[in-house]
C-alpha cells in the first residue's frame, strides 16, 4: 500500500509548532494605508499601517450664506479640501468697499473640509485615525496594498479552534499546574502588568468580566461555552479556546508546548481574527529552552506517519500518527479513513483505531 494518501483523500491542516519560522498576517481593520516596507525589520510595537474612519458630515450652502446668485464660489473660498476648521472660522467671504457690505460664511462645526461640490461645502467631523502595530518582531516579507502585511518570524505557533475579543500581548501566566483547571472568579486577580491567563479547562462569564476589570490582557483556555458569544457587551479582552466550544480539555500536546514557554518572560501574542474563516493564533517568540529548531519545508501532503487528531467523539481531540490508509464498511456504508496509532497521552485503551477521513485533522 502507498505511503501517500490515495486520490480523493482531503483533510484540513492545523498549524501547531514548538518552534519554527512562520508568517503572520497583520490585517488592517478596513481599507487604509500600509506604512511598512517589504524587507523591513519590525519590532512588536512598530506601526505597520493606519486606517481613517470617517465621522459625521455637515453640509454648508456657501452660495446662500454669501447671498450669491448662481455664482462660482471658488473666488470667495478661504479654505480648500482637506483643510482643518475650527468652529466659527471663516470658510468664505465677499469683498466690499464698506465693512458692512461684506458677507462672511463661517464653519458651524470643528472638522475638516471633506469636499467642495458646486455651491456646497462638506465638513467632516469626528473622524478617527486607527494605527495597527506589528504585534510580533520579524521581517516584512510581503505587502497587500491597503490591506495587510506578512511578517516572517520565529517562535512557538498554535492555531486555536475559536476565539473572540480581538488581540493582545502579555506575559503567559497559568492559573494552576493542573492541566484540567478552569478559570473562575476566585483565581482572577488584579494585575499590574499585562498577563495572559492560561488554563487547560474553560472559563466562566463572571471570570471574563472580572478579568476585564483586573487589567488582564487576554485568556487562553481549552474550550469555551458558546454562551460567551452572546455576552452583552462583548468581551473587551481576547478569549481563545484551543479545542473549541463545549467542555473539552486542552490537548496534552498543546498544553506541553505552552508550559515549555513559561520560563522566560516573553510577550505572548494572541489574536482572535475578525475574519471568521481564519483561526485564532497564539504566538510566543523564540524557541523553548534546549529546543533544536529544524526547518522542514511543508509538503502539504498527508502520508503514513503524519501527525493527526480526531475531531469528533468517541475520541475527540486525541492526537496520533497515521499507520495506514484504509476503507471500511460501517453500517453498510463504505468509509474512507486511516488507521491511527494514538499517542501515549491518549486515554487508556485507544491504542490503534480506524478513523473515518472526515473525523481527522492534520497537525502541521
Amino acid at each position: 500500500m502507498s505511503d501517500s494518501a490515495p486520490l480523493g483523500y482531503r483533510v484540513a491542516t492545523r498549524q501547531i509548532h514548538k518552534a519554527r519560522k512562520v508568517k503572520i498576517e497583520r490585517m488592517l481593520p478596513g481599507p487604509g494605508e500600509i506604512l511598512a516596507q517589504k524587507g523591513q525589520q519590525v519590532s512588536e510595537n512598530d506601526v505597520i499601517g493606519q486606517v481613517s474612519f470617517p465621522g459625521a458630515f455637515t453640509i454648508v450652502n456657501v452660495e446662500q450664506a454669501l447671498g450669491l446668485q448662481k455664482s462660482d464660489i471658488s473666488p470667495f473660498l478661504r479654505k480648500s479640501e482637506h483643510d482643518t476648521l475650527e468652529e466659527g472660522e471663516i470658510i468664505a467671504e465677499t469683498q466690499g468697499w464698506l465693512s458692512f457690505s461684506k458677507k462672511v460664511c463661517r464653519s458651524p462645526v470643528k472638522g475638516k473640509v471633506a469636499a467642495i461640490i458646486g455651491q456646497w461645502l462638506m465638513i467632516e467631523t469626528g473622524s478617527e485615525e486607527q494605527v495597527v502595530k506589528a504585534g510580533v518582531a520579524g521581517q516584512v516579507v510581503d505587502i497587500y496594498p491597503a490591506q495587510s502585511v506578512l511578517i516572517e518570524t520565529m517562535g512557538s505557533y498554535i492555531e486555536a479552534a475559536c476565539g473572540l475579543g480581538g488581540e493582545a500581548q502579555g506575559i503567559l501566566q497559568p492559573v494552576s499546574d493542573d492541566p484540567k483547571a478552569d478559570i473562575d472568579e476566585n483565581v482572577v486577580a488584579l494585575t499590574t502588568q499585562p498577563v495572559i491567563l492560561l488554563a487547560g479547562g474553560t472559563i466562566s462569564e463572571p471570570a471574563v468580566r472580572k478579568a476585564e476589570k483586573g487589567r488582564v490582557a487576554g485568556v487562553i483556555v481549552g474550550s469555551i461555552d458558546a454562551a460567551l458569544l452572546a455576552m452583552s457587551p462583548p468581551p473587551q479582552i481576547p478569549v481563545i479556546a484551543t479545542e473549541g466550544f463545549g467542555n473539552r480539555l486542552m490537548a496534552p500536546e498543546t498544553w506541553a508546548i505552552l508550559q515549555a514557554r513559561l520560563i522566560k518572560n516573553n510577550l505572548t501574542f494572541i489574536q482572535a481574527s475578525r475574519v471568521l474563516t481564519k483561526r485564532p493564533v497564539i504566538f510566543i517568540p523564540g524557541a523553548p529552552a534546549n529546543e533544536t529548531v529544524v526547518e522542514v519545508a511543508p509538503t502539504g501532503k498527508i502520508v503514513v506517519g503524519s501527525l493527526v487528531r480526531t475531531l469528533r467523539e468517541p475520541n475527540a481531540m486525541t492526537w496520533g500518527h497515521i499507520s495506514a490508509f484504509q476503507e471500511q464498511i460501517i453500517a453498510g456504508v463504505a468509509h474512507r479513513g486511516a488507521e491511527v496509532n494514538f499517542l501515549d497521552s491518549a486515554p487508556l485503551g485507544y491504542g490503534s483505531q480506524f478513523v473515518p477521513w472526515l473525523n481527522l485533522e492534520q497537525i502541521g
